[in-house]
């Protein structure tokens, strides 16, 4: 707590007594109780799962009924508004990305939804060639990266929306949108209260069964982000770089996506900021085997927040982090380390939270 505190002449004594009763009200002032974990349950929740699957499914809604709109008129204005839906659906996939667990898993929606980078050779064939048709079902010319691919590789609206392209495009925003339908709907069943409620029983025997599923995937996007993009991207471990393994390069939106991620990172992690986030049980609560760690649980804060500023920063003024990247690959060296740090604190997290972040199992 800061006090300002300005004296003025023959007032000093009168002045320091206040300021040494408030300084006393403060210091003798109980500290904020420690939430429960009930309550971060309910937080990540509320504040989290819900909104994210919500947002995901309301998106891919929006870019289906763009589509169509698309391949109804074949002009620039649908285009551009296909455009846009893809990119809302693009960030509210990253940012869910921390909470794809459970009925997501069932689904394969990283699979079948989030596979990059897209097979633009066979995707170009796939949309051409009608004897291709066969190759339409795989991973890797499906899901959001293959959306991209239809509405961003081509400069004008009728290229864009040629007939096979537009029937090809509406099957894939057809399954983004039943899929995340699908998930919003197992979310909105009983599985919400059940998380809420972790220790009552099946799925969730203890609170830290359900702590350690968030844990687990926030980890994964980590993982994602250092080994698949970043380190594939640049020529760190490899001695040739594939800017092309960068998340919406094809839509100059690589720094959205990657500012998305982070906003779901900080949502599974510290609920948005709030009082009653995960990294406050790091913070405040004791358990069998382990100590609470305040500076930890700030030191996520902050971690988190200077990796936007990297982010930010390596994309500039004119946010290109694709061409950036594509010039001088070593340009992601300083995000991987900060990503890296990050990933380190959460695992130092879970072992205070004493949480299974290895195997946390199944959500029936």
């Amino acid at each position: 707590m800061h006090l300002k505190v300005i004296l003025s002449a023959g007032k000093k004594p009168f002045l320091y007594g206040i300021l040494a009763v408030s300084c006393m009200a403060v210091l003798s002032s109980p500290a904020a109780a420690s939430p429960t974990e009930e309550e971060v349950l309910v937080r990540l929740v509320d504040s989290g799962i819900l909104p994210t699957v919500e947002k995901l499914h309301s998106s891919a809604r929006s870019l289906g009924k763009a589509t169509t709109d698309l391949c109804l008129k074949k002009d620039e204005n649908s285009l551009a508004h296909a455009r846009h839906e893809w990119m809302n659906l693009d960030q509210a996939w990253a940012q869910a990305l921390p909470f794809l667990f459970g009925p997501a898993d069932r689904l394969a929606l990283e699979k079948r939804i989030g596979t990059l980078p897209v097979n633009a050779t066979v995707l170009e064939a796939v949309v051409s060639q009608p004897d291709m048709a066969d190759l339409a079902k795989s991973d890797d010319v499906r899901g959001i990266a293959a959306a991209e691919y239809l509405l961003f590789s081509r400069d004008s609206a009728a290229e864009s929306a040629s007939a096979m392209r537009c029937s090809y495009m509406q099957s894939v925003t057809e399954e983004i949108e039943s899929l995340t339908g699908e998930l919003e709907q197992a979310w909105k069943g009983d599985l919400a209260e059940k998380f809420k409620h972790a220790g009552d029983g099946n799925p969730f025997l203890f609170p830290s069964d359900a702590f350690s599923f968030v844990v687990s995937e926030s980890l994964n996007v980590t993982e994602i982000l250092l080994r698949d993009r970043i380190a594939v991207a640049s020529n760190f471990f490899q001695p040739q770089s594939k800017p092309d393994y960068l998340p919406s390069w094809r839509s100059k939106t690589t720094t959205e996506s990657l500012l998305a991620n982070i906003e779901g990172l900080k949502l599974a992690l510290t609920s948005g900021e709030s009082d009653k986030g995960l990294t406050e049980l790091v913070g405040s609560r004791d358990g069998v085997y382990s100590r609470k760690n305040p500076s930890l649980a700030s030191g996520i804060h902050r971690q988190l927040d200077k990796i936007e500023g990297e982010i930010q920063s390596l994309a500039g003024k004119n946010g290109d982090i694709y061409t950036k990247v594509k010039n001088n690959p070593k340009a992601l060296k300083p995000l991987y380390n900060q990503l890296q740090i990050l990933q380190d604190q959460i695992v130092e997290a879970s072992l205070v939270l004493e949480l299974d972040v290895q195997s946390p199992g199944e959500v029936q």
